[in-house]
């Protein structure tokens, strides 16, 4: 069990040990529960009028919405993708969320590159404050010795005229194992540890994160070289279920991933693909080094 309730002091702190500080203190809201800090993060931006201009700056509204942070102890109705529910209990994770408000908004935009950059920069995270390798399942799962530790949600936001202007990337993690998981949860979802001491690891943990999520987006990084070794799935045998159409599932060895994070199969039949959405089961129990 995590002890430490984490406060806006308490992530400020750690954050502000960056000098300067990557985010300010009146960006940053904590919650000991809330229905869920993606919600809280679309709430707050429906408040606002247009986040940038006609040439893609911020306006004043969206320079007081941009990198806002969102966090909580607890999530009573935290959701993933395809809205199922995210179990979000207190005492052993954490759950954030940050607005970003891209540079010249009136571009096309990807949530792939938000969703590859939060995956990377939880990994990134994790090796850096537990010393441990975590993996990513395409697209945006997050393993550790073959349990789901985190799940990345980002939601793009559009202003009243219909753009989308910025990116609310939430993430949830669990710290610990939670012995009262759900009976349909305990084969599938890990902790990162066992156990811990260190009373403000929750609030370093959303602290690092963020810094690595930040520093990627505003550097324009090349993330997906990193996201591709990180890759859980690279070379073994899935099962890939489609969300688009009546299409059935079929089973495919994952090839490699391309530079916009698309997932390259090859079919059974020897057909090759690109996939852009869709669900991936890994097999566990007979993964083989081709299709046969």
């Amino acid at each position: 069990m995590i002890y430490d309730e984490i406060t806006t002091e308490s992530v400020f702190n750690e954050i502000s040990k960056t000098n300067p500080p990557f985010l300010a203190k009146d960006h940053i809201f904590v919650y000991n529960q809330i229905d869920s800090t993606n919600t809280e993060s679309k709430r707050l931006i429906q408040k606002t009028e247009l986040l940038t201009d006609n040439i893609g700056n911020l306006t004043d509204e969206g320079k007081l919405i941009h990198k806002t942070l969102i966090a909580a102890n607890e999530q009573t109705a935290g959701h993933g993708r395809l809205g199922r529910n995210f179990y979000s209990p207190s005492k052993t994770g954490i759950y954030f969320s940050l607005i970003y408000v891209p540079k010249n908004s009136n571009s096309t935009f990807d949530p792939q590159r938000f969703t590859v950059t939060a995956a990377v920069g939880v990994c990134r995270a994790i090796k850096k404050l537990f010393d441990k390798n975590a993996k990513i399942k395409w697209v945006n799962d997050i393993y550790l010795e073959d349990k789901k530790v985190c799940g990345i949600l980002t939601e793009g936001v559009t202003n009243k005229n219909g753009k989308i202007e910025a990116a609310i990337i939430g993430i949830g993690i669990n710290i610990l194992l939670n012995e009262n998981l759900p009976q349909e949860l305990k084969s599938k979802v890990g902790g990162i540890v066992t156990s811990t001491k260190d009373e403000s690891i929750r609030a370093k943990l959303v602290s690092s994160t963020i810094k690595e999520i930040i520093s990627s987006l505003d550097d324009n990084e090349n993330i997906i070289t990193e996201y591709r070794n990180l890759s859980l799935i690279k070379g073994k045998l899935v099962t890939v279920t489609p969300l688009i159409g009546n299409a059935k599932s079929f089973e495919a060895q994952v090839i490699d991933i391309t530079d916009d994070a698309g997932l390259l199969v090859e079919l059974i039949n020897g057909e090759k693909q690109i996939l852009h959405s869709g669900e991936v089961t890994l097999h566990y129990s007979d993964n083989l080094g081709k299709l046969s």
